[in-house]
């Protein structure tokens, strides 16, 4: 596989990058999803899942969540956010690595770095020797359902998901390791 943009760093989140990653997780959202919201709803939606309070808890909480960042001459480009060990959405009985948010930075989006991100993140779960990896991701995200598909990820199950002005729905999907 080629890439396009050179990664210098692939490493896990420490506490100090509290700031970065909210800054890429904020603006990356409301860039690519903020359409789907009201102002309102937007706001209150990344508050929810961006505060200094919850990263800091979580990038201290060791190896149940991690974040797994890409940086590029210093910068914070990319992140994905881990869980280890949890029940697959709305698939009794399968656990995994979940997979519970991947974010890049609009500029390096199409670059490489997602799917930088991802194999580092197979590899984790892989070591960690999860049965399979898991993720949910929104139906009208063709670009992500590509790049997960590029991965061994199949989709699964639809589940409902809304945000305050409409109905989107999400797929479920789950690579076997």
């Amino acid at each position: 596989m080629r890439y396009d943009a050179a990664v210098a760093v692939i490493r896990y989140a420490r506490p100090g990058d509290e700031e970065e990653i909210i800054e890429l997780g904020t603006s990356a959202y409301t860039a690519y999803f903020g359409e789907l919201w009201s102002a309102a709803g937007l706001a209150e939606f990344l508050a929810g899942q961006f505060s200094i309070e919850q990263i800091r808890g979580e990038l201290a909480a060791g190896d149940a969540i991690r974040y797994v960042v890409a940086e590029r001459d210093g910068e914070l480009v990319g992140f994905a956010k881990i869980l280890r060990d949890r029940p697959v959405t709305a698939l009794e009985g399968e656990r995994g690595l979940w997979l519970q948010k991947l974010y890049l930075h609009p500029k390096v989006t199409g670059k490489g770095i997602g799917s930088v991100l991802l194999e580092a993140v197979t590899g984790i779960a892989e070591a960690l020797e999860e049965p399979r990896m898991w993720l949910d991701v929104l139906r009208s995200n063709a670009g992500a359902i590509r790049l997960y598909e590029r991965h061994g990820f199949v989709r699964r199950i639809e589940i409902p998901w809304a945000t305050d002005v409409r109905d989107i729905g999400m797929w479920v999907m789950t690579r076997l390791l």
